[in-house]
């Protein structure tokens, strides 16, 4: 990744990246793709910053999340027992 590229894209928090992308769903506007790809650009570039492998970090993820333990509250929704870390 260009570093110049990386730097005029974390200019920008990821939280509101996400936000962009969120509220263009809500809206039904047709740059969803776009807004999303806002977001996996800052990532991939803040991994590659940090050495971070997320092909091994969100497979690692998947097999955490697989293993969790859930339990239904009494409203019907699903929690994770309270022994489960994130």
């Amino acid at each position: 990744m260009m570093f110049g590229c990386l730097l005029a894209s974390t200019r920008q928090p990821i939280c509101a990246r996400m936000t962009g992308s969120f509220d263009a769903w809500l809206k039904g506007r047709e740059d969803v793709g776009e807004e999303l790809t806002d977001v996996a650009i800052y990532l991939l570039g803040l991994a590659e910053m940090t050495g971070t492998d997320l092909q091994d970090e969100i497979e690692a993820k998947i097999a955490k999340n697989a293993a969790r333990v859930y339990q239904r509250l009494q409203d019907g929704v699903l929690a994770k027992s309270s022994g489960d870390a994130d």
